[in-house]
């Protein structure tokens, strides 16, 4: 039978937790930049925007079956009464949300071809995606 010791991950355990320093890089110490703030809003984007779809479907698949039901009249009506800023604010959102998806998806297709890969234009592209993202949302906001 074969025996194997393992005391040693103990006593280095041990030695770590004494030493009573924060997990590296731990967020209350980590200064944040755009690269990987943009990174972290591009994932948190395209999250929303896959419930969004989600949410819709579900939306419709209820609307398909259900359109003769007085309680969804009922729901309806009283949703429409009372969530008119609510709506106009999820959706100037969500039309945001979907031009910063869009504009940061071509930014990594340029990274994919090879280009833009030096810091100086990856800050520049991230400060352009983001004022192309605000710019189309407000054009597309105004026209519709």
């Amino acid at each position: 039978m074969i025996s194997i010791n393992f005391n040693f991950l103990k006593i280095k355990g041990i030695i770590n937790m004494n030493i009573n320093r924060p997990i590296s890089p731990h967020l209350t110490i980590y200064k944040l930049q755009i690269t990987n703030t943009l990174s972290i809003f591009h994932r948190i984007t395209g999250g929303v925007l896959a419930l969004t779809l989600c949410f819709f479907i579900l939306i419709l698949k209820m609307l398909n079956f259900h359109l003769s039901s007085y309680a969804f009249y009922s729901i309806a009506y009283t949703l429409n009464q009372y969530s008119g800023f609510l709506f106009i604010a999820i959706s100037f959102f969500l039309l945001l949300f979907i031009f910063y998806h869009l504009f940061a998806g071509l930014r990594h297709l340029v990274w994919d071809a090879g280009y833009a890969l030096e810091i100086e234009n990856v800050y520049l592209t991230g400060y352009i995606m983001l004022g192309l993202a605000f710019l189309f949302t407000l054009i597309a906001w105004i026209i519709f």
